[in-house]
Parts: structure tokens; C-alpha cells; sequence
């Protein structure tokens, strides 16, 4: 979900290309999947619309591996 946006000229403002490039946003990253800011929703994932095959939000499994990777 990250790489896409994060890299080398994307629109993301800092490359997650190494170990060392993410270990250094690991507290940001965490705060942001945990907030649900990142990856940038831009649908609504309340239950109340379909499911969007584009939809780029985390499962909850995914922020719970991210959460226990930062930790």
C-alpha cells in the first residue's frame, strides 16, 4: 500500500525504499495507519456505501502487523 505513493519522484514526500528509509518514519507510520490517514482512503469504508475495488484502506490485520513491526 505504501510503495506505490512512496518513491523516488512520487507523491508521497519521502522514499520507503530501504529498511533504514521506513525505520526512520516508524513512529509517523504508525500514527498515520493507526489514525487511518494513511494510505489516503478517498472512499468511505463506514458500512453504509458498496465496497470500492480501488479502496486503498488497511484491514485491521495489516495495522495491527505494522503497529507490532513499529513497536
Amino acid at each position: 500500500h505504501c510503495a506505490s505513493c512512496h518513491q523516488p519522484g512520487g507523491v508521497a514526500p519521502f522514499a520507503l525504499n530501504t529498511y533504514e528509509d521506513v525505520s526512520r518514519h516508524a513512529a509517523a507510520i504508525r500514527s498515520s495507519v493507526l489514525n487511518r490517514t494513511m494510505p489516503p482512503p478517498g472512499v468511505d469504508n463506514s458500512g453504509s456505501c458498496q465496497t470500492f475495488s480501488n479502496a486503498t484502506w488497511l484491514t485491521e490485520q495489516e495495522i495491527d502487523a505494522i503497529t507490532r513491526w513499529t513497536d
